[in-house]
């Protein structure tokens, strides 16, 4: 038995069927509502958005409780009181549906249409946001920017302007945040509320309590709204999928007519991705959720001058921070020609040598010439910050090579280290020179633009420093997992797993790269990345093997590390869990990989994950934002629902059925809510 609530696991006769609280009944349908049953479209990011009471004193309306009303009266009331606010705050989470990327949001929108507010990737980057008259407005670090789709690849080098992304005949303005942010209004909401709790079709339903108050869903077609359920009634969160029509739409911008004026983009559209069938987890349609609340006068008032700022300082994308005019991205940050300007031919003992080392890009940067030849080892010269334009030199003298009456060539070798294209240790592109992987002759590195170029050369170096430099599958192996980590917008992840030296499988990267490409691979990426950042003790074998004693363990990742002054030592498994249908299978599975249950790829049981000996086992539930309420519960009501029918066979799943006890030590759930863990899983009613 599984916990399949799609098949109706673990109802029985009379029952009204399983539901994921433990004490609010199932969904009810509104007056006239039909039979079909729709979850709830609800984002959650771990740590990101906090789902507290909002501030309802704030809103319009009568005040009080009410024991007992008419439900549809309460909804209209809800929809009434948003419309009329002149300016509405909303924190928000935005899924693309693509990637499995999701971005947070924190918005002031006006009655008017225009909005500011932030965007934030999880642990990886942030941007400004302003929007008018149907133009997005970015002022974004490097990190966020790379993130983006390759489309956004040239505005790297724009940390710290305002951009205007171009808009693109049927392409998002970006696709990490595809939403028109001008149908994000007080009255375009208010509508969408009416539209949605006034529909014949709706399943009203009890949602339990949703930031510290009693709350009432409604959902019809692709949104569902919750609603407060005692006085003041105030609209608490609204979840859906935007469309190119209605109060909400989505950002994808169609030329009214199609000219050679419009800029067609190369890369995604805004075209909805099918299912993978490779990684069985859905792509999905974008979605977003967000909780609204009324924007005090003060931030209303400051919206229009921040939006103006914003618009009149503002360059097409592709030319922040860039002397190229044409928006074709050829110019973006530091770059270096080194040039021999001494003669050729020696006839003395000592051979001069000189040259000049010129900045042909558009930041200032620093630089250091390198020099060798036959006689004269690597020599570094230090030549300071170069500006654009600018040229500095350096003088040498190596010994002559030829012997008395005879002329021989010999080749002097020269590159140029700087701290903005290769970070801070010049051992990194001097080791990968070595095997002959010069990152000026690596078109995987080039394509990368400059603010990032250091990450990509460090995260190179990493995934083959540990193998011979005669090689060369391991080079192409690495240049192809950079080129899939700079396309996919993964370096900024990438660059904090490795810059932190504390990865113990960096070669490993070489093959897990290239395959994370469901949500799930994402998830283990970041949970990584988040770790590393935030415990600076920890060593983590991130999807590799762990050795003890010549036996080898493996999980999703294993680490050492230290938890309130304490060590740690700990074998993780992630599962994320985009429907009820998967809760119960992958309980199981998560649980068997800890103890090496579950066997090897191939039928080869030898290369079957297990948790190492003195390591606590850890399973580490990530609910994603199609699983519905509890994807932004708090951790009362994950106790609830773990306590619950829903979760029985999930329950049983967690113990040894040969009578072995607890496979797993801790439990851990992610939703929008942060992080909720348990480790004395005795009182979640779990008993082997």
């Amino acid at each position: 038995m599984t916990d399949d609530i799609a098949a109706g696991a673990d109802e029985q006769p009379g029952d009204p069927g399983p539901w994921p609280y433990g004490g609010p009944p199932p969904p009810v349908p509104a007056a006239g509502a039909g039979r079909s049953r729709r979850r709830l479209v609800a984002l959650a990011v771990a740590g990101l958005l906090v789902l507290g009471s909002v501030g309802y004193v704030l809103w319009p309306g009568g005040s009080g409780r009410s024991a007992n009303g008419n439900a549809a009266a309460h909804a209209t009331a809800a929809a009434q009181a948003l419309s009329v606010l002149p300016a509405v705050q909303l924190s928000m989470v935005y899924d693309p549906g693509q990637d499995g990327t999701l971005t947070q949001a924190d918005l002031t929108v006006t009655a008017a249409g225009q909005a500011t507010g932030t965007l934030h990737e999880p642990d990886a980057g942030s941007s400004d946001l302003a929007w008018n008259a149907g133009q997005l407005y970015l002022k974004g670090d490097a990190a966020f920017w790379g993130t983006q789709s390759p489309l956004y690849d040239f505005d790297v080098s724009a940390s710290g302007h305002w951009v205007a992304p171009q808009k693109r005949d049927g392409y998002y303005l970006l696709d990490n945040f595809a939403v028109d942010v001008g149908t994000l209004t007080p009255a375009s909401l208010g509508s969408l509320v009416k539209q949605v709790t006034s529909d014949p079709t709706a399943v009203r339903g009890d949602a339990g309590s949703f930031g510290g108050r009693p709350a009432t869903s409604y959902t019809a077609g692709d949104w569902t709204v919750l609603v407060a359920s005692t006085a003041p009634y105030t609209v608490l969160g609204i979840g859906g999928t935007p469309h190119d029509s209605g109060p909400v739409r989505s950002a994808a911008w169609t030329a009214p007519v199609h000219s050679t004026k419009v800029v067609d983009a190369g890369f995604r559209s805004s075209v909805l991705p099918t299912d993978d069938p490779g990684t069985g987890d859905p792509a999905g349609p974008p979605s977003l959720f967000f909780v609204p609340a009324p924007a005090c006068p003060a931030e209303a008032a400051a919206v229009p001058p921040a939006v103006a700022g914003a618009s009149s300082t503002a360059v097409p994308s592709g030319t922040a921070g860039s002397s190229d005019p044409t928006g074709t991205g050829t110019a973006q940050g530091a770059a270096f020609s080194a040039t021999q300007t001494s003669g050729t031919d020696c006839s003395t003992p000592s051979c001069p040598m000189t040259f000049e080392v010129t900045n042909t890009g558009d930041q200032p940067a620093d630089a250091t010439l390198y020099v060798s030849a036959p006689g004269f080892p690597e020599t570094p010269f230090p030549l300071g910050t170069i500006a654009p334009g600018d040229s500095r030199q350096a003088s040498a003298s190596r010994p002559n090579q030829a012997p008395p009456g005879q002329t021989v060539s010999v080749t002097v070798s020269t590159w140029v280290y700087s701290s903005a294209l290769y970070g801070q240790d010049p051992a990194v592109p001097q080791r990968l020179r070595a095997r002959n992987l010069n990152p000026d002759d690596q078109a995987e590195v080039s394509s990368v633009a400059t603010p990032l170029r250091a990450a990509a050369v460090n995260l190179l170096d990493q995934m083959t420093q540990n193998t011979p430099a005669s090689n060369t599958e391991a080079n192409t192996a690495a240049l192809k997992a950079l080129d899939s980590a700079n396309t996919r917008g993964l370096l900024p992840l990438l660059s904090t797993i490795t810059s932190s030296g504390r990865l113990q499988n960096p070669d490993d990267l070489r093959t897990i790269i290239p395959k994370a490409i469901a949500p799930t691979d994402v998830r283990e990426m970041e949970q990584v990345a988040h770790l590393l950042q935030t415990d600076p003790t920890a060593k983590v074998w991130y999807d590799g093997p762990y050795i003890v004693d010549g036996t080898r363990y493996q999980a999703d990742y294993i680490y050492t590390g230290t938890e309130n002054g304490q060590p740690v030592k700990r074998a993780v498994q992630i599962k994320t869990l985009t429907s009820y249908k998967n809760l119960g299978t992958n309980v199981r599975k998560g649980a068997n990989q800890l103890n090496g249950k579950a066997g090897g790829p191939n039928g080869d049981d030898t290369l079957a994950e297990k948790a190492p000996p003195g390591f606590e086992r850890v399973l580490q539930l990530y609910l994603e934002p199609s699983f519905g309420y509890l994807a932004m519960s708090n951790q009362a009501d994950l106790e609830n629902w773990i306590q619950s029918r829903a979760f029985r066979q999930s329950r049983q799943n967690l113990c040894d059925p040969g009578g072995g006890g607890l496979l797993v030590d801790r439990l851990v759930i992610i939703n929008g809510t942060g992080l909720h863990t348990w480790t004395d899983l005795g009182k979640l009613g779990i008993h082997c």
